[in-house]
């Protein structure tokens, strides 16, 4: 949810491990969330705890997936890739054009 920040992520899972950080992934340009974001725990047991408990929780009016992260280097790369393409794109075209929507 847009209006979820990371210290509210950082309150609600410090529950399983009080140095439990949060992040938030945004919108490099802009500063929007990206609507997902990352935990980090000390323990695997407190990860565990975490992923059991808060998946599918109610978190600002809206229902939060909990997952274990693999790498996202790769699909960060292909992200930021295909909106260096997109600039210079606008910028061998004028500059004009729509943006997509979700």
């Amino acid at each position: 949810n847009p209006i979820t920040d990371d210290e509210d992520l950082q309150l609600l899972f410090s529950r399983f491990d009080p140095n439990a950080r949060a992040e938030i992934i945004r919108d490099p340009d802009t500063g929007d969330s990206l609507q997902y974001a990352f935990v980090e725990f000390t323990t695997q047991r407190q990860c565990n705890e975490a992923y059991f408990k808060m998946n599918n929780v109610m978190v600002d009016d809206r229902r939060i997936k909990v997952d274990f992260s693999q790498s996202v280097a790769k699909e960060w790369n292909k992200f930021t890739m295909q909106r260096r393409r997109g600039q210079r794109q606008q910028q061998q075209h004028g500059g004009y054009g729509g943006g997509g929507g979700q």
